[in-house]
């Protein structure tokens, strides 16, 4: 409201303010087309900042296949020839039992001087290729190999290293979805490649193969067999067929069911031990070799 005076002491008058003009209406359609306009503003952004993000992860994918494939195909072809043979070699020895067997020309202390593999599974998984790899994974370190004086490698050993150029590793790579998970592979490769390809290119020249079979564990029935792999011949086949936790080259005696010691406090390892040693003493008096006896036959 204004106010005026028409004169000294006289009235004073009051005059209404004018009212405001009315806001000019927008169109509906007008304000959909400024939101939709932003949205698309929006969405082009954000479809350029991801495109460009695909073409870094696509370029990097691509240069870190090239990179991958020069040093994997040094290593995958040789490693699968020798797979594929100590694999068919294995279900050779799942078969029918042919009889003991020893190369007149060949001495277990021959395998001291060579590199080779050792893979030792029960009798029912030599029948398919893919349990003998799984089983051959699942392998531990046991006594054979040094009751018998020798030093393989695992054979699963082989295929473990071996993942790091097969085509698994290969497929995380194009499976990889960002920048991030490529580079985090690559600095896996990288530190896998100059811990173990060195191992694994010793592994690909052995001499031998030696493969224990456990026909019957609980009862102490095992075969075992070595291959010379440059000739793929059969050296020794020998089989023990014995009482669990009796051995006469340790001298390790068990009474009862097999878990109570007659002599010594129950020690598991003793009697796996034992075990080992026995399966390593049949190979070489298979092979005509003296065996080496640790303690006297218990009377």
């Amino acid at each position: 409201m204004s106010q005026t005076c028409e004169s000294m002491g006289g009235p004073l008058t009051m005059h209404p303010t004018p009212a405001a003009a009315p806001r000019e209406k927008v169109p509906t359609g007008i304000r959909w087309g400024r939101a939709l306009a932003v949205v698309l503003v929006v969405a082009t952004g954000a479809g350029a900042y991801m495109f460009n993000e695909w073409r870094k992860t696509e370029a990097l994918r691509a240069e870190i296949l090239r990179a991958y494939e020069r040093t994997a195909h040094a290593y995958r072809s040789p490693i699968d020839r020798l797979e594929r043979k100590i694999v068919a070699k294995i279900r050779q020895a799942g078969g029918a039992w042919e009889g003991e067997l020893h190369d007149p020309i060949f001495r277990v202390s021959a395998l001291q001087k060579g590199t080779g593999f050792y893979v030792r599974l029960p009798r029912a998984a030599a029948r398919s290729d893919e349990a003998i790899r799984r089983a051959a994974r699942r392998q531990h370190s046991d006594s054979f190999a040094g009751c018998l004086a020798v030093s393989p490698a695992l054979f699963g050993r082989l295929l473990v290293l071996g993942d790091l150029v097969g085509k698994d590793f290969e497929n995380k790579l194009r499976d990889a979805g960002n920048v991030a998970r490529l580079r985090a592979l690559d600095q896996d490769f990288a530190l896998r490649a100059r811990r173990d390809l060195p191992r694994l290119a010793e592994m690909l020249r052995p001499d031998y193969l030696i493969a224990v079979l456990d026909v019957d564990a609980a009862r102490g029935v095992h075969e075992a067999h070595v291959w010379d792999l440059h000739s793929g011949r059969e050296l020794v086949r020998a089989r023990l067929d014995r009482a669990v936790g009796r051995s006469d080259v340790l001298n390790v005696r068990w009474s009862g069911h097999g878990t109570v010691p007659s002599k010594r406090p129950a020690d598991r390892s003793v009697v796996n031990t034992a075990n080992d040693c026995a399966i390593a003493a049949r190979v070489r008096e298979v092979s005509g070799e003296t065996l080496t006896t640790i303690g006297a036959p218990s009377p």
